[in-house]
């Protein structure tokens, strides 16, 4: 498994796990939420945890960039289209959410971050599992 990363303490948590990490190259343009920002920067405080707290967050791709890109400017195009401005702006008196929900570009979209491969749904799954195992055995070993 490899991990694109640019924050250290994310780095630092995912190397101690055994993962391969490398820089994503976006630096300080797109980092992944780790323990100092995002969701989890208050965690720590708002459970009252008495003990350190360290995260690290991983996505596990789905497409190429490009294609990727490219799905989601179809469905921004879609969302954004003309029917959708008018509905916004009461121009027309029903706006046909279904018809919406279901153009092909949604359909992609979703595919795109959640793939319906049973192949791939199960790659992610032996990952992840084997990846929280290490971490368990990994805080185990360390009390």
């Amino acid at each position: 498994m490899l991990a694109l990363v640019d924050d250290q303490p994310s780095a630092l948590v995912l190397r101690e796990l055994g993962v391969q990490v490398d820089k994503s190259g976006f630096g300080e343009k797109c980092l992944v939420p780790g323990p100092e920002v995002g969701c989890f920067s208050n965690f720590q405080h708002l459970l009252a945890l008495p003990v350190p707290f360290r995260s690290a967050t991983l996505e596990f791709g789905t497409r190429d960039e490009l294609e990727l890109f490219w799905t989601l400017r179809a469905e921004n195009n879609h969302h954004n289209s003309t029917s959708l401005q008018a509905y916004i702006h009461s121009e027309i008196p029903h706006f046909d959410h279904k018809a919406y929900l279901s153009h092909p570009s949604k359909a992609t979209f979703v595919e795109a971050f959640s793939p319906v491969d049973l192949s791939w749904q199960s790659s992610v799954l032996q990952q992840g599992s084997a990846l929280c195992l290490r971490a368990l055995h990994s805080l185990a070993s360390s009390s």
